[in-house]
């Protein structure tokens, strides 16, 4: 038995409960609320494990914690004849692993394989993503380095500052941009040149053209076609988020938490019963949503840094800029 986490995590789960069979060292997990589950827990465990192997649980061994020598487990042992002993076990396997303990057949390792190996998935058609190669499933490092001879070979180039952006100058100076992300790309130029390009690229690989971008990264693409802008939004997440926390209609305020309102660690629960009434608030959840929110505005930070990145990788596009 461990815990209970510092952090609430999904569910307000905040122990586990391992149990491991002394015979073939085959090993349970369970993920609990409270303490007072594991005597529950245990009970739907035994029954499935003795269903299973036709045999009784006879004893249960563990470090003495209070969890299996209360009131409630005395009596359940007495019941099913079941003793505990409070120690932990101290032999090793003999004689194959787990599997073949617990089960009583012989597992086959063939399949097993070193790790880096060379490997090849078979993936059926309507499971591949979009940008699969049509000859073989290789690992992702293979596939770019596929990818990026390909796109290279019919005229594109890779950006030296960025290698998930190539670029193909035109014959009237116009540039045709390619932006990679895991397996969807971004492409920009005339109508006509971008759909040469998309089957050029179908040739090569299975694809699945979904049309003028609409969004990237889960954030919206606005256009403005008078003054030739181009705006990022998170209005529909933003929206989503709230309406999960069931505060769609909440007034708008410059600073939710007024300023002299001090945190401070005696403000957090005392009591099991405050525990139990925090593990229903979704504290954890809401953070993280606010936080990939405003993940662009923290890069705001590492701007320093990014600045002769940023710079280099303009000039490459053509973009001169005596101030980035």
């Amino acid at each position: 038995m461990w815990g209970p986490v510092l952090v609430l995590v999904r569910n307000g789960v905040r122990y586990f409960l391992t149990l491991i069979d002394d015979f073939s060292r085959k090993i349970w997990v369970f993920f609990l609320r409270k303490k007072l589950d594991v005597f529950s827990k245990f009970k739907v465990w035994k029954a499935e494990v003795e269903t299973e192997q036709g045999c009784s649980v006879k004893c249960l061994r563990s470090d003495n914690g209070e969890e299996f020598t209360n009131r409630e487990f005395q009596e359940f042992y007495e019941e099913c004849a079941c003793y505990l002993m409070n120690q932990s076990p101290h032999t090793r396997l003999e004689g194959g692993i787990f599997e073949e303990k617990w089960s009583g057949k012989k597992v086959e390792l063939n399949h097993l394989r070193v790790f880096e190996c060379t490997t090849h998935v078979h993936m059926a058609a309507g499971e591949r993503s979009k940008l699969d190669a049509k000859s073989k499933k290789v690992s992702p490092k293979q596939w770019y380095k596929h990818f990026d001879s390909y796109v290279r070979s019919i005229g594109l180039s890779r950006c030296e500052h960025d290698p998930c952006v190539y670029v193909k100058t035109l014959e009237n100076e116009s540039r045709l941009y390619l932006l990679l992300y895991m397996d969807d790309m971004l492409i920009t130029c005339r109508v006509g040149v971008v759909q040469e390009l998309k089957v050029a690229l179908s040739r090569e690989f299975e694809m699945k053209d979904l049309g003028p971008a609409r969004k990237i990264l889960g954030m919206k693409i606005l256009k403005d076609r008078v003054k030739k802008l181009l705006y990022l939004s998170q209005g529909g997440y933003i929206e989503k988020v709230l309406e999960k926390f069931g505060m769609k209609e909440a007034k708008l305020v410059a600073m939710p938490l007024v300023g002299h309102y001090k945190l401070s660690k005696g403000i957090s629960p005392q009591f099991e019963v405050e525990d139990q009434e925090m593990e229903r608030v979704p504290y954890a959840s809401r953070v993280g949503s606010l936080m990939y929110a405003t993940v662009e505005y923290i890069g705001v930070t590492e701007v320093a840094k990014e600045a002769l990145w940023l710079k280099g990788l303009l000039l490459e596009m053509d973009f001169v800029q005596e101030i980035v």
